[in-house]
């Protein structure tokens, strides 16, 4: 009997329908404690993630949970009442060196993403921070980064006439309306908003102090150990919403209209152009060493922390570096045919004996030759030989050299063995750096500081002065291509 149409169509619904259920209720959700009580656009990354569908497509359901301060963010991580934490990563050191868990295993924000916003046209933009000096400038509440921060400068520089008013956020352009501050410190996207208003922007402290582990995704150990997968599929949305960013800025500006309904399209577009081109928006979750230690020596400095001594021990970055390197092959081409195989061998035929005359003159002759063919064959073996040698040699130096390399290190190694495929033997200092920042995948200081890893180790090594470099297996032992023995 044949099934009418219409119970066909409503059968065929209800399967679409359950499915997509299922689909909804297999998403495992996820709590993520958020500095703040509202969302900040510095932390675009989480947002483009989440708005993005990265997150989903890596069977995460993300639920924020407004925290406050960013010693409250890690402590809510710690009770347990979240998976993950939005904030100063340097709670887990101060957690850690206090006897409990915490470690960070990603970056969101990479550079301190404070800007000071002026309204009196006598205060010229600066780069200086001596210039602070004199000045009622606005900071989020101790222990607040932000607040550190400026406090540290205060005491380094010896600003003595340098004032810091600790305001709530979202207040600090009230605060230069009534003239009760000279200089609020932004977030963004208050910066932009301030700017559209007459106010101007005179002094980045992203591009001050550089690289910097200003914000981070932190968890507590027992979760990272139990949970691993979770924490990797986390980390890998991050990631994509990175690359995202670093690739199509002004898409990832429109898609953050989303999470900014009542902001201009206009003001979301200059907020995102300022964080990338002052890179507070990493191009990887890779926390920078240096940017690691600087914020918690900054941290020690304010007596927040003893010692550094920790800092190892609350740093996991395995996940993100997996995140970012692809952990395939290095050639993803097609699969080639099998080779042929190759014809057993065939019995040689029977070499006629030579026929010489009967005369010593002609034994004597052939055994002369003999003796000069047999001679050239030892010595091209011998010759062979010391290649070998050589070629081993090289290699164990190689192995001994690689496995003094960081995880981190060697994932770079094999986008460096990249250039030098295909036969090339030499290759240009800038083609390697450019191979280890293309598509975003570290920033520039952490490819110059790869590289010259590289030549310290001897695995590469550059020729004169030319600014070309040189792989260490010769010529002779690309039997086997640079750095895969070492895989």
């Amino acid at each position: 009997m044949k099934t009418p149409r219409f119970i066909t169509v409503i059968t065929g619904l209800c399967l679409v329908l359950s499915g997509t259920s299922h689909a909804a209720e297999s998403l495992n959700k996820i709590k993520v404690a958020h500095w703040g009580h509202e969302k900040i656009l510095i932390y675009a990354p989480l947002y483009i993630a989440m708005d993005g569908g990265f997150f989903e497509k890596e069977g995460l359901d993300i639920e924020l949970v407004y925290s406050g301060n960013d010693d409250q963010v890690f402590a809510t991580v710690l009770s347990g009442a979240a998976s993950f934490g939005i904030g100063d990563p340097a709670f887990t050191a101060i957690s850690r060196e206090k006897g409990g868990e915490g470690k960070v295993v990603a970056a969101l924000v990479g550079r301190v993403a404070n800007w000071a916003v002026a309204k009196d046209p006598a205060i010229q933009p600066f780069t200086d921070p001596k210039k602070l000096n004199g000045l009622r400038v606005t900071s989020f509440p101790s222990p607040s980064t932000t607040f550190t921060i400026l406090s540290g400068l205060k005491r380094d520089l010896n600003l003595s006439k340098m004032v810091i008013k600790q305001l709530a956020f979202g207040t600090e352009q009230a605060a230069l309306e009534r003239g009760e501050a000279d200089l609020a410190i932004m977030l963004e996207p208050q910066a932009s908003v301030a700017e559209s208003q007459g106010f101007r922007v005179v002094w980045s402290l992203a591009e001050y102090y550089g690289d910097f582990a200003l914000t981070g995704v932190t968890a507590i150990d027992s979760f990272i150990k139990n949970e691993r997968d979770t924490v990797q599929r986390f980390v890998n949305a991050l990631q994509n919403a990175l690359t995202f960013i670093g690739k199509s800025p002004e898409a990832a500006a429109g898609m953050l209209g989303k999470s900014f309904p009542t902001l201009s399209a206009a003001i979301v577009q200059s907020a995102t152009k300022r964080m990338v081109e002052d890179k507070t928006i990493p191009r990887t979750a890779v926390i920078n060493k240096k940017a690691w230690l600087k914020t918690l020596n900054i941290r020690k400095t304010m007596g927040d922390l003893k010692s550094m001594e920790i800092a190892d021990a609350c740093l996991d970055s395995s996940f993100a570096e997996k995140a970012v390197f692809d952990p395939k092959p290095l050639h993803h081409d097609s699969p080639t045919a099998e080779p042929p195989t190759a014809a057993p061998p065939t019995a040689a035929p029977p070499t006629a004996e030579p026929d010489f005359p009967d005369s010593s003159l002609g034994w004597s002759t052939l055994g002369f030759w003999a003796d000069v063919s047999s001679l050239v064959g030892l010595l091209s073996a011998a010759f062979s030989l010391a290649i070998v040698a050589k070629t081993l040699l090289e290699h164990r130096k190689g192995h001994v050299a690689w496995n003094k390399l960081s995880e981190f290190e060697q994932n770079c190694g094999r986008i460096i063995a990249n250039c030098f495929a295909n036969s090339v033997d030499r290759v240009e200092k800038d083609k390697i750096l450019r191979a280890l920042t293309d598509n975003h995948r570290i920033e520039q200081s952490a490819a110059n500081d790869v590289l010259a890893k590289y030549l310290k180790i001897g695995l590469i090594e550059e020729i004169g002065k030319t600014g070309t470099c040189k792989p260490l297996v010769t010529p002779f032992a690309k039997l086997v291509p640079l750095f895969q023995l070492f895989r």
